[in-house]
């Protein structure tokens, strides 16, 4: 049997903590919105929290930015999830300013609507398991390094588009794993604050326009599995200083 909290069920409240059971299934809008004096949620477990459908941002406790979430007696600074979650749940994280760093495994398979948003980290890394990102699941979260394992789709819009998996992140450093073979068009397109990116040798296929308009990019490092390097790459990029070019590659289109 899940739970359900209703709308608005502590708008206003001046709550100081709140305790989630493992029977909790989702939190309707709103039902923490306003509660200010809220400093900690304890949760049973990050399987249990990541499961919760939050309604929207205000329904998720931790989205005021001032308040731990506590498992185990601890305030969790960092993420590290794998195949005990399947998929990390609407708005979960949103706004958590404790939160340090992400690590999703192999194990992952989904990343709901806005279950990042707003966070500021030092890393993510993503597995290979990942199948589906939801709309602004990463929407003006910050982080040093991000790192990818799974291959991505093509896009039809840049990541100004809510339409992209990584809309709205602003990653300072890519770095595609081992386990990715292709990476789609303009998928990392439009990266305001990208200065780096290092492909490994396992990437064989660089869709068109991945990484353009990237106004501060400035270095590349391309792994040996490429031989073609598809138009418009590197459009517009105007700070690039620096495309180390394996012996592999054999074609290179137009700019």
């Amino acid at each position: 049997l899940r739970a359900n909290v209703g709308a608005r069920a502590f708008s206003g409240y001046g709550l100081h903590s709140v305790a989630f059971g493992e029977g909790v299934g989702a939190v309707s809008a709103d039902a923490f919105a306003g509660c200010y004096a809220l400093r900690s949620v304890y949760a049973p477990s990050v399987a249990s929290w990541c499961g919760i459908n939050f309604g929207n941002a205000e329904a998720n406790p931790l989205s005021s930015g001032n308040v731990a979430l506590v498992i185990d007696n601890e305030v969790l600074t960092a993420l590290s999830v794998d195949s005990e979650v399947e998929a990390i749940g609407p708005y979960a994280f949103y706004n958590y300013a404790a939160l340090e760093s992400i690590s999703l495994g192999d194990g992952v398979r989904t990343i709901r609507q806005s279950a990042f948003g707003r966070c500021n980290v030092t890393s993510i890394t993503m597995g290979r398991g990942i199948e589906s990102i939801g709309r602004e699941a990463l929407s003006g979260c910050r982080c040093e390094s991000l790192i990818v394992g799974f291959d991505t789709p093509n896009f039809s819009a840049a990541t100004t588009s809510r339409s992209n998996w990584f809309y709205g992140i602003e990653a300072e450093e890519i770095v595609i794993g081992e386990g990715v073979r292709s990476i789609g068009n303009l998928a990392f397109s439009a990266m305001a604050s990208l200065r780096s990116v290092t492909l490994s040798e396992g990437v064989e296929h660089i869709g068109v326009g991945a990484f353009a308009e990237s106004h501060n990019l400035e270095r590349v490092t391309l792994g040996a599995g490429i031989e073609r390097l598809s138009k418009h790459i590197f459009y517009n990029c105007t700070a690039l200083a620096e495309v180390v070019i394996p012996a592999s590659v054999t074609t290179i289109e137009e700019y």
